[in-house]
């Protein structure tokens, strides 16, 4: 109750320094602050004004945690990944036992590339806070991309041991043990992240990859159905769902969703393709042949294309 309280005098307080003109010799750091969090709750479009507000605040008050905390989180929005690991080091030597400053630093780590360097500052958070369960979910995430599949089972098994009825843990479980083929297994731990928590977005669609690399595709098609019912702007759910049809030979309605995968989303090579592949199978060889010259456009160097279009120009006899 008394978060809820103090969010909406924030938010009160945030609209009235809106309307009232921040006097521009104002030597009030807090002002600053709050002038920034409006401008950064704008968007994009407003992420420089919102900087220079944070950069005031902290002139007047070097030592403002949340101006330097926001101004770290800004800057990586922007993709200023240096400048915000720079926020992150000034928040640390006022606080060095701040998880979240560390975890937010293994993050900016990760951006760059410097996974080594981003499982080091994780630790580090661990150590402070065992129980940060969105440190041990993204640790085990880089430790999954390294390969290092059974490391990265620990963390999801620690997350879980944490926090069981949390969603996420049994989900990127789930998809590591897909990623070593262990299907059965992947699936009974989507199947507990979907009954956590049905409408959680990318659930039922990859479940519904996982049922299609088991060959089980008339399956796959209900669990892509039930996720583009949550949510039908997403053009991957379509062109899987499409891929099923595809395999079952259900050309016409495999077409349908590359069509809807391209609507919303034109330069989609991976619709082209297999439209074209689609469409060559109904033996509609010019209007394949266009699918890959679509593709060409965008990536004239695809192979993929360029031995399709070949094909399918000998057998149209051109």
């Amino acid at each position: 109750m008394f978060k809820k309280f103090l969010f909406t005098i924030i938010i009160l307080f945030i609209l009235i320094i809106n309307i009232l003109p921040l006097r521009a010799e104002s030597e009030n750091p807090e002002e600053w602050y709050l002038r920034g969090l409006f401008f950064y709750s704008q968007g994009v479009e407003k992420y420089d004004l919102a900087l220079i507000c944070f950069n005031k605040a902290l002139e007047l008050n070097p030592e403002y945690m949340e101006a330097l905390a926001f101004k770290g989180f800004l800057l990586a929005h922007m993709n200023r990944n240096q400048e915000s690991m720079q926020c992150l080091d000034g928040i640390l030597i006022i606080n060095p036992h701040l998880a979240s400053a560390w975890y937010l630093k293994g993050l900016a780590a990760y951006d760059d590339g410097k996974y080594e360097e981003a499982l080091k500052f994780f630790d580090r958070a661990l150590e402070i806070d065992p129980n940060y369960i969105a440190v041990w979910l993204f640790r085990g995430w880089i430790l999954n991309d390294e390969g290092k599949y059974e490391e990265s089972l620990k963390c999801y098994d620690k997350a879980i041991e944490i926090e069981p009825e949390n969603e996420y843990p049994w989900f990127y479980k789930g998809l590591v043990l897909a990623d070593q083929k262990k299907y059965d297994e992947s699936l009974q731990c989507l199947d507990k992240a979907i009954e956590i928590k049905p409408q959680a977005i990318g659930f039922s669609h990859h479940k519904g990859l996982i049922l299609a690399k088991i060959g089980k595709h008339e399956e796959a098609i209900k669990w892509y159905d039930k996720e583009i019912s949550h949510n039908a702007g997403i053009p991957d759910y379509f062109y899987n769902k499409g891929i099923s049809l595809y395999e079952l030979k259900n050309y016409d309605e495999a077409l349908k969703c590359f069509d809807k995968a391209l609507s919303l989303n034109p330069c989609y090579t991976d619709a082209w393709l297999h439209k074209g592949l689609t469409l060559y199978d109904e033996g509609k060889y010019k209007e394949a042949i266009e699918c890959y010259d679509k593709i060409l456009e965008y990536d004239p160097e695809n192979v993929d294309a360029k031995n399709n279009r070949e094909k399918a120009l000998k057998v149209s006899g051109k």
